[in-house]
């Protein structure tokens, strides 16, 4: 009950601009991470049941709650919501309920047409990484009709959704005597160009008049095979929004927005990967997205947690990596979890899955690894911890009879030698990782984790052993 009204107290002082530089410097981790070292990101690794959700991201969740910091959690698994109810009941926090976010609109409303292209060519990127083989031409001429249709649907229509870029799309003349039919003309994409003319846009705003020539000069001279190929590609990305379970959560007016995040709001996107599969882990992807374009375009006067468990689901390491190396002007606190990392880099694909990631990670400062059986993602941390110089021993006793009297008299047996060398050494060998305790009822419900902090020293060393209770 005292932590909760702390808790409630500290929130008051955060909501009317005092003790700012006070709760920046409270811990986030285990007395090892404040806030303002938060900031520069934390990253959660273990194996399947090594404790990492139900201890360090557990902790740091909890504490930052308590601080008044507005939330984004993105959601893999069916239980979470439920987990985050209690979190939220614990802290005296509510969760905002979920509802439709009309993520095209309102990015095209905050941000700008270009922002709004640029999200959602970024959400087909996280869906089809690497693109179609090596033939760059065709992920390439996908984003070209995915940024036209935009531009005439909002420009046009002062308004767009997932659904109006698939009638847009299907409704694109497949012959220019077609473009030139009267009947055609009263249809969606001529609807379009009415408005945009009503509206002042036709022949005044670029980015309309490239969509209109792309219409009329571009589309209908391409073979039907080459269309119907850009179109099935472009369609990776707007299909899954069609779903019926999932329709009503992105077209329509928007009932929530990420505004309310940065104003201290605390969202769980209500389609979890592991129920709505491919549609749900796109609509995480997008929340994911709009978000950082919001964050990074107001000054919150709050922290913001961008918080993801099994992080491979919702990976744009481009974009994340950006958005991480911005994070701490905008007070974004990014927080993710994963197993290992071959399952983070098997979850981009492409030829650069391996750069992006370790370009990625690069970018977080605080790395908390638990028990893991991955030699991979353990030698890694060691790596990231580093080497050190370290007095090796060696020798042998030779061939020669014990003699007790030579023994007495201190004479060496033949063939005997010692030797000791100084070597470059891991300061923590990957093994170390394989042993921590996984907490659960054996180890107390206590979790074991070592803690890495880049650029500072707890003990002389950039790293530490800590517990985290699951309780």
């Amino acid at each position: 009950m005292l932590r909760l009204l702390m808790g409630m107290f500290k929130r008051f002082l955060l909501s009317i601009g005092l003790a700012r530089e006070q709760i920046t410097q409270q811990f986030v981790v285990n007395g090892l991470v404040t806030l303002q070292q938060a900031y520069e990101g934390i990253v959660v690794t273990g194996g399947t049941g090594a404790g990492k959700s139900s201890g360090p991201m557990r902790e740091a969740i909890l504490n930052l709650l308590h601080m008044g910091a507005g939330f984004l959690v993105l959601t893999a698994k069916s239980d979470e919501i439920e987990v985050w109810e209690r979190y939220c009941k614990q802290t005296g926090r509510k969760m905002e309920p979920f509802g439709c976010f009309n993520f095209l609109q309102h990015e095209a409303e905050t941000g700008g047409i270009q922002s709004a292209r640029g999200l959602l060519t970024d959400l087909y990127d996280a869906i089809n990484p690497g693109g179609k083989g090596d033939d760059p031409f065709w992920p390439n001429s996908a984003r070209t009709l995915l940024s036209h249709a935009l531009s005439s649907c909002y420009l046009g229509k002062g308004e767009v959704s997932i659904h109006d870029l698939v009638t847009w799309i299907y409704d694109l003349p497949t012959s220019e005597e077609q473009w030139n039919d009267l009947g055609w003309r009263t249809g969606f994409i001529g609807c379009c160009h009415e408005g945009a003319m009503s509206r002042g846009v036709m022949n005044k705003n670029r980015d309309f008049d490239n969509a209109f020539d792309y219409v009329r000069d571009f589309w209908p001279k391409q073979d039907q095979k080459v269309r119907g190929s850009i179109v099935a590609e472009a369609m990776t990305v707007l299909e899954p929004f069609l779903n019926s379970e999932v329709y009503s959560f992105v077209n329509g007016e928007s009932t929530i927005t990420p505004s309310v995040i940065s104003e201290g709001g605390c969202v769980v996107v209500g389609t979890p990967v592991l129920k709505f599969r491919e549609s749900g882990r796109l609509i995480n992807i997008a929340w994911k997205l709009a978000t950082q374009r919001h964050l990074l375009r107001c000054q919150s006067n709050r922290p913001v947690c961008i918080c993801t468990d099994e992080a491979n689901w919702f990976a744009v390491a481009g974009v994340d990596a950006l958005v991480q190396s911005v994070a701490r002007s905008s007070k974004i606190v990014n927080l993710m979890a994963f197993q290992n990392t071959p399952l983070l880099k098997s979850s981009l694909g492409g030829d650069m899955a391996e750069t992006e990631v370790n370009g990625w990670l690069a970018n977080f400062q605080n790395v908390i690894a638990c028990q893991n059986a991955c030699p991979i993602t353990n030698k890694y941390f060691s790596t990231l911890v580093g080497e050190e110089m370290q007095l090796t021993f060696g020798g042998s006793s030779g061939g020669e009879a014990y003699d007790p009297v030579k023994d007495w008299l201190g004479e060496k047996p033949k063939g005997f030698n010692a030797s000791w060398h100084q070597h470059m050494m891991p300061i923590l060998p990957p093994n170390k990782l394989t042993t921590l305790k996984k907490g659960g009822p054996s180890n107390n419900f206590k979790v074991q984790a070592y803690v890495y902090c880049g650029g500072r020293k707890i003990n002389g060393r950039t790293f530490a052993l800590a517990e985290f209770s699951q309780k």
